[in-house]
């Protein structure tokens, strides 16, 4: 990524000179927030308890939200169908229009994260 970002200050700065610059103000600043989020991390994790968890926690309780969504709204209509169940099956809470999209983006987030921290730990050796 930071490649990328090198040849694009290079694209638009001709000036070799403000061109190398700009990269080692970049790259400072880029170092400075890794930094900041190494040690937010390290100070959760020192925490213990719940507050060193609560990420995968609340990643725990989502996939369990998308599950359970699932077996109810999909599997189980199709079970109570095929075999001839009169079972009262409540209705679908908007669960898919509402908090589905928000949990999209946070298991994409928490995704992402975990994966800079594994790609920063392996870029820092």
């Amino acid at each position: 990524m930071i490649g990328d970002i090198l040849n694009l200050i290079n694209k638009f700065i001709p000036d070799k000179d403000q061109a190398q610059k700009a990269a080692i103000v970049l790259e400072q600043e880029m170092t400075k927030q890794m930094t900041a989020q190494k040690e937010i991390i390290k100070a959760e994790i020192n925490q213990g308890g719940i507050g060193a968890k609560w990420r995968p926690y609340t990643m725990v309780a989502f996939v369990s939200m998308v599950v359970i969504h699932f077996i109810m709204y999909d599997i189980f209509p199709f079970i109570r169908t095929t075999m001839d169940l009169n079972i009262h099956m409540p209705s679908d809470p908007g669960f898919t229009e509402g908090l589905l999209p928000v949990i999209k983006l946070g298991l994409g987030g928490y995704i992402g994260a975990r994966s800079a921290e594994k790609i920063a730990k392996i870029w820092r050796k």
